[in-house]
This record gives C-alpha cells, structure tokens and sequence, in this order.
C-alpha cells in the first residue's frame, strides 16, 4: 500500500524555473537596499562597505537619482568605463552625470563643474591621495563641508583594477562620515556564497537569495578538454533545460594569455575579434562553431546582456553580473589571484562554473 500511495520517483530539477525563483528572491533582498539608500540620503557624508553582491552599485545609483531629481548637481563616478558606458544607456537625468575620473578630467579643463554631491562606487579602486585631492576641488563645500557617498569593498576586491590606500582613507576618518556595513547579499545563491567562503576565504555577507544548484568545479588537462566540457554544459543548459543564451556569460582570467600555446601551437583568428589576444580569438572560434558567442566589448556592454552568449575578461564585468557564470581560469593557489576569482565567482546570480587547466599559471 506504501509503495501505492508513495511510489520511489527521481525528482527533475527545472533550471530555468529555479533560476526565475532565485530572481524572486533576489527583488525581495532588493527592498532592503532600497530602503538603506534613504538612511544614507539622511547624511551628509558616508562610507558604505560591503562584499560583492550587496547592492553597492544599486544603491549608488539610486542615491543618484535621488539628488538628481531634487536638483542637486550630482556626479555619480566610477573606475571602470565598461561600467560607465553600462549606466549611462540606463540611468539618464539633467542633474545626473555618470563618468570616470579621467572623464570628469577632460570636462574641468573645460570649465566648473561646482559638483554639489558626489558618489563614488568602486571607491577602492580610486583610494589614491592625487584622486581624492580633485575630488576635494570638485566638490561644492570640499571633502570636509561637502556632500559625498563612498561605495568599497576595501578588502576583496581592492588591486584589481585600480589601486587602494589606507592612508586615504584614514584621512576620510576625520571628516566623520556615518559608517554603513553591508552584510546582506542580494545577488549569489548560498551555495555561490559557500564555495566562495571556503575556495577564498572570504565571507561575502550573512544572507544569500536562496538556495540553488550546487557550484560545478572542475579542472582539466587541455584547454581543448575544458572547452569540450563548456560546449557540452552549454547545450545542456540550452537545449534540455531551455536556458536563453543571454543568461550565460563566459568570463576568461588574465592568466589566459599566456595559454596560447596550450592549443596545439594552433593560431585560428575569428573574423569579427581582430582586436583581441589570441587566446580569445581561439575560444571565441572553438565555441562559436556550436553557440552563437558574441565577444563583449566597451560598446556593447551598454547594451548588456546582449540575445547571444557572452565572453569578457573578468577585469571588464566588474560591477555587472548575470544568471549563469562559467569562469575559466581557475588556479591551483587561489591565494595568489584571489581578487581576480573573488569577483568572477561571485558575479553569478545562480549557477556557477570553475573550469581550469591542471598547471595553470
């Protein structure tokens, strides 16, 4: 009668239905930052710290619009132009102006900007005294009087990009900004957030968007072996789990440029990627022949994500993320590219891939 009434059955795991349910679960964390951006406008000077996957840039932006629409001259900045050129297509307002700091550069030779507030995401890419010595002539009131908001994450993802001084931010200290801990993540399942804990030591927050798909590790002794594995995960997630190719996003280590002799001394060239290493050209060629594989580039990324399967290094996603990540580079010290893994892994939202070749450099 047991055996009736509850028969033994293998249960099926629908990918894209669990990847809609994450997405859920992630809006409902959203709310929280939102209303953590109205605790930081309640200030005139704060520091916000958090890991990947807080919702710094989100709060960023948000506290932009915020003093935007009430007319306030605002400048939200960041270091990465990959990641200027995304906002700027998606947050458009008169008071509002997105740029880099060498973009805010170029403008105040050309005349005042008399910034009235000043917002800064990947602060710990610009912590150097030369940068926030401009940031004090730009802004109405300086450092001291004026009002500005830092966004960091000072001790994962500082070095990779740009560069980080201790000391200026010990001279932030004396202006007394209120200090605001991000210990919720609203972007990475519990198992992302676990695998990142154990591989990097590094705690990213207290509270993941739910549970999801264990992370897939792997290492290989071929590139062409991992690429074979990539193509066939691909069509899995495509065609047995109707994942939409938009959803995947391929993110290639620096240490892949040093890999070219690792394919056999073969050099094959992609049409459409002449401006990029070789080792790109030859993933983009292997994998475009199954998968339709568009190569990111600083324009199109304002556009992301774009209808096909996307490849960037991980330098150029920081900031940005997406369903489904396969990283390709990992390491067998982690220790000694840390930042580079910290970021790539903890850009997927709910699935993640760690692919490496055995004896990478």
């Amino acid at each position: 009668m047991v055996d009736y009434l509850r028969p033994s059955f293998e249960p099926i795991i629908d990918t894209a239905q669990l990847l809609n349910d994450i997405n859920d679960d992630i809006d409902k964390l959203t709310e929280t930052q939102t209303k953590l951006t109205d605790i930081i406008a309640a200030n005139p000077r704060v520091i916000c710290s958090g890991g990947a996957g807080t919702g710094k840039t989100f709060m960023a932006v948000r506290l932009a619009m915020h003093w935007a629409s009430l007319g306030r001259k605002t400048a939200l900045v960041c270091f990465s132009p990959w990641l200027q050129g995304y906002l700027r297509r998606r947050y458009v307002h008169p008071n509002l102006m997105i740029q880099t700091v060498q973009s805010l550069h170029s403008m105040t030779r050309r005349k005042p900007l008399d910034i009235e507030v000043l917002i800064v995401d990947e602060a710990q890419d610009l912590m150097i005294n030369e940068t926030f010595r401009f940031f004090d002539q730009l802004l109405v009131g300086g450092l001291k009087e004026g009002r500005w908001c830092l966004f960091m994450d000072i001790n994962q993802q500082s070095g990779l990009c740009g560069q980080t001084d201790a000391r200026v931010l010990q001279s932030l200290q004396l202006y007394y900004p209120a200090q605001l801990p991000l210990a919720v993540n609203c972007r990475n399942t519990a198992q992302i957030l676990q695998t990142i804990k154990e591989r990097l030591n590094a705690d990213m927050g207290v509270t993941g968007a739910g549970d999801g798909l264990p992370v897939i590790e792997q290492q290989f002794q071929h590139i062409n072996e991992l690429l074979k594995q990539v193509n066939q995960d691909i069509n899995q997630l495509m065609y047995d789990q109707l994942i939409d190719p938009s959803q995947i996003t391929i993110l290639l280590s620096a240490n892949w440029l040093s890999f070219s002799d690792k394919f056999n001394g073969t050099s094959v060239i992609n049409e459409e990627s002449d401006s990029y290493d070789e080792t790109e050209q030859q993933v983009l060629s292997k994998l475009s022949k199954t998968h339709s594989l568009v190569r990111v580039d600083s324009y199109s990324i304002t556009t992301f994500p774009p209808n096909k399967i996307s490849l960037l290094k991980v330098s150029e996603f920081k900031g940005l993320e997406n369903d489904i990540i396969f990283f390709l580079g990992q390491y067998d010290n982690f220790e000694s590219k840390k930042n580079e893994a910290y970021v790539a892994m903890s850009r997927a939202k709910s699935l993640l891939y760690v692919y490496g070749v055995q004896g990478a450099p």
